[in-house]
């Protein structure tokens, strides 16, 4: 959530904050203007509770690993699925690699939050 709100607030406050982020910031959107945003290849997410996990949104792809960095990567077809019941590396996981590299270049280390 920092990173989405802080993304935000330095679009819209008057004030900087001496906080670096690397956020996609949605003003834009909330202002009407979301035919100005740049397009982006994926969308990644982390949440460290429940156990911690990561999730990539690629094209109709998402992919999900509990717990993260260590899980099993399941990749579901949201489009055709979306109660993401059919894990797709059922049959041939040609998705698998994509998803993973799109999650490896995405995500950095936090300095004092570590997954479990």
């Amino acid at each position: 959530m920092e990173r989405i709100c802080g993304g935000f607030h330095g679009d819209c406050a008057a004030e900087r904050n001496e906080y670096s982020h690397d956020s996609v910031s949605f003003a834009l959107t909330l202002l009407g203007e979301a035919g100005r945003l740049r397009q982006h290849d994926f969308l990644y997410l982390e949440f460290s509770e429940a156990g911690s996990a990561q999730d990539v949104r690629l094209r109709q792809l998402k992919g999900v690993r509990r717990p993260m960095l260590t899980g099993r990567l399941e990749p579901f077809d949201v489009l055709r699925d979306t109660a993401e019941t059919y894990n797709l590396a059922r049959n041939p996981p040609e998705v698998v690699p994509e998803i993973e590299v799109a999650m490896e270049r995405a995500r950095s280390p936090h300095l004092v939050w570590r997954p479990r």
